[in-house]
């Protein structure tokens, strides 16, 4: 029982060990992760469910960097099961909640970053304005304007853009309605029906 009790024991100073080095020494941080490995590799074999937790929380701590989150959820998910095996309500409860957080971390919201821009509502409502009206818009000039000023500028540039379509409307109109194509496909301007 003794060899048993010391790789317990080792297991549990080095997981300590690394969880220290990986919170107060930063330029440890590469060292605390090895530790923490090589602890949760002993910990697995003691057969001890406290050692076993205190080890992977010594990889979870190791973990606690950018873009690890994946991993840091494996080894809450592995200490939930711990800690629902052991009956421990207190562990269950802190791994549940730390499980929940590390899900949320998980999630990628770069797509959501075009929100956050600071020019974001500008050319959001400079899109608009094209869709709806046909009205290509100068971003940096509209960033300049305050809110009233955007909507009269809109405003006026969709009147002339309407005005400007009331004025083309009946040429193009006549265009289409009165030009012809001849045998040899050449279009031609019917003005016996233009004139009448």
């Amino acid at each position: 029982a003794l060899p048993d009790a010391e790789t317990a024991l080792r297991a549990k100073v080095t997981s300590t060990l690394a969880r220290e080095l990986a919170h107060s020494v930063a330029e440890e941080r590469a060292r605390a992760r090895e530790l923490a490995e090589g602890a949760l590799a002993l910990g697995r074999t003691t057969g001890d469910p406290d050692v076993l937790a205190d080890c992977l929380l010594a990889r979870h701590d190791v973990l606690w960097t950018p873009g690890a989150a994946a991993e840091r959820v494996e080894v809450t998910v592995e200490l939930v099961g711990l800690a629902r095996r052991s009956g421990d309500s207190e562990r269950l409860a802190e791994m549940l909640l730390e499980q929940a957080r590390e899900s949320i971390e998980a999630v990628d919201l770069e797509e959501g970053s075009r929100y956050l821009a600071e020019d974001f509502s500008v050319r959001e409502a400079c899109g608009w304005v094209r869709n709806k009206f046909g009205i290509n818009l100068n971003l940096d000039e509209m960033s300049k304007l305050d809110t009233e000023g955007f909507k009269r500028l809109v405003k006026q540039k969709a009147a002339d853009a309407y005005d400007l379509r009331e004025t083309e409307y009946p040429v193009m109109t006549g265009l289409y309605y009165f030009t012809t194509q001849d045998a040899h496909g050449q279009k031609r301007m019917d003005r016996d029906k233009l004139v009448a």
